[in-house]
């Protein structure tokens, strides 16, 4: 996390420098420099580069230090991250609807906490 902390600040850096040059239309090259940090903030927290994703740290409160924004905004990467990773592709009865004519066999994977996560696929 401290390589991400690193990239929000030089993020949050830049992006004060091109609002005090005035904006993109200034300096394009500073420009083009903020939008590759965005990208590889996403990338670091194994996100898609999509402008949904952007905007988890791109708004910031000017009220708050710097270090607390960074702080909320690694806690929001953090949930968007996780909520990419066990989000369904299809709800379990689409699931059943589209292999309704396949036979399906059950695994049982056993998580840290002691419960368990069930997997169905066709057979």
């Amino acid at each position: 996390m401290e390589y991400i902390e690193s990239l929000l600040e030089e993020y949050y850096e830049l992006s004060e420098a091109l609002l005090a040059l005035g904006g993109p239309n200034k300096d394009s090259d500073l420009y083009d420099e903020i939008l590759s940090i965005e990208e590889e903030i996403c990338w670091e927290c194994s996100l898609p580069a999509s402008i949904k994703n952007r905007q988890l740290f791109q708004f910031y409160k000017p009220s708050e230090s710097r270090e607390t924004n960074i702080q909320n905004a690694i806690h929001s990467l953090e949930q968007a991250r996780a909520k990419y990773f066990y989000k369904p592709e299809k709800t379990f009865s689409q699931f059943l609807e589209m292999n309704a004519n396949h036979d399906l066999k059950n695994i049982r994977v056993p998580m840290v906490n002691g419960t368990f996560y069930e997997f169905l696929y066709p057979v």
